[in-house]
């Protein structure tokens, strides 16, 4: 169980989060590249700022289906050619992305190739975290119906810890990192998901 909020919990602005580490955000991101299935498939992507920039690269691409809440990612990929569904709901200005009380009934039917999601802090944590119950809700819902789950975490991620803690480690399937992960943090996780650093 979490304890008190405390000033880590603070939901920081997206444009603000997007410049935190970007060097290492960056090399994440084109590492997850290599992970998106070729030709047509369907996928997922969160409202987290390295997510963004894999949505950057991504929309390159002219067979992809994504599904999103991040009002960045619709931005970034309205100009290629691939196709995008979002999730819809109320404006959040601080995380950019869109939430709503339930998760679209239409989409319950669909089953994503891969769903690439970020999280906060998770030191002290046995999963992916977040500090927005909507988001929470979202993300497990959408874990639940991918095939294949990849985390997008620098390393500044395992430093803090946040409220909400999402989904096991053991229930996902890849972390994509960048090298400054603490060495206690990264053995520890190796037990439990495969881990890539970048």
């Amino acid at each position: 169980m979490a304890g008190p909020l405390s000033e880590s919990d603070r939901i920081e602005s997206l444009p603000v989060r997007e410049s935190v580490n970007l060097s290492a955000k960056d090399r994440i991101a084109k590492k997850a590249m290599e992970y998106l299935p070729e030709g047509d498939c369907i996928i997922g992507m969160d409202s987290g700022s390295t997510v963004a920039l894999l949505g950057a690269y991504a929309s390159y691409r002219r067979d992809l289906l994504v599904v999103t809440n991040s009002h960045r990612i619709l931005q970034i990929m309205t100009a290629g050619r691939n196709r995008l569904i979002s999730l819809g709901g109320e404006f959040s200005p601080e995380e950019m992305a869109y939430y709503s009380g339930e998760f679209p009934q239409m989409l319950r039917q669909i089953t994503l190739d891969v769903f690439f999601l970020g999280t906060s802090g998770v030191k002290g944590r046995n999963g992916v975290c977040t500090k927005n119950f909507q988001q929470s809700l979202l993300k497990n819902q959408l874990i639940c119906q991918s095939n294949r789950n990849i985390v997008l975490a620098d390393s500044s991620k395992f430093q803090t810890s946040s409220l909400i803690e999402v989904a096991p480690w053991s229930k996902l399937d890849l972390l994509i990192t960048d090298e400054d992960i603490p060495e206690e943090s990264r053995e520890q996780l190796e037990q439990v998901i495969k881990v890539v650093i970048v």
